[in-house]
C-alpha cells in the first residue's frame, strides 16, 4: 500500500454524478459521493468535514491525519492548493454549506443569505 502523500486531491478520479444527484439522493450528498472515503488521501477511515476557516464554507470529508495536515501544509503545496482553491467535493457537486461548529451545518437559505437569526 502506498503511504506516500498524494500528488493532488483524489477526489478528483471518482465519477462525477448526474447533475440530478442531489434531488434525488436522500441525506448528506457530499458523504453518499465520498463513500467514507478521504477526499484528499483517499483512504477509508475516519472522517470529519472540512471547511474552510475564511469563508466558513465546508469542502468535504477528510480523514483525521488529513484534516490535521490541511492546516499545517504551506499555501504553496501544490495538492493542497488545489484542494483549497476548488478541487473538492463541495465544489465538483456544487454544494454550498456553511459551517455551523461542533457538527452543525448550516445551509444557505434560497435567495442565498444566511439563515434568519445569523
Amino acid at each position: 500500500m502506498d503511504y506516500s502523500p498524494p500528488t493532488y486531491p483524489r477526489c478528483i478520479d471518482w465519477p462525477t454524478p448526474p447533475t440530478t444527484f442531489r434531488e434525488w439522493v436522500w441525506g448528506d450528498p457530499m458523504r453518499i459521493w465520498q463513500e467514507r472515503r478521504c477526499a484528499f488521501c483517499g483512504f477509508t477511515d475516519r472522517l470529519c468535514r472540512d471547511h474552510d476557516h475564511a469563508t466558513g464554507l465546508i469542502r468535504g470529508y477528510l480523514c483525521i491525519g488529513c484534516n490535521s495536515a490541511e492546516g499545517f501544509a504551506p499555501y504553496t503545496h501544490k495538492a493542497w492548493q488545489m484542494y483549497r482553491e476548488g478541487c473538492n467535493p463541495a465544489n465538483i457537486l456544487g454544494i454550498e454549506e456553511f459551517w455551523g461548529g461542533q457538527g452543525v451545518t448550516i445551509v444557505k437559505g434560497p435567495d442565498d443569505t444566511w439563515p434568519r437569526g445569523w
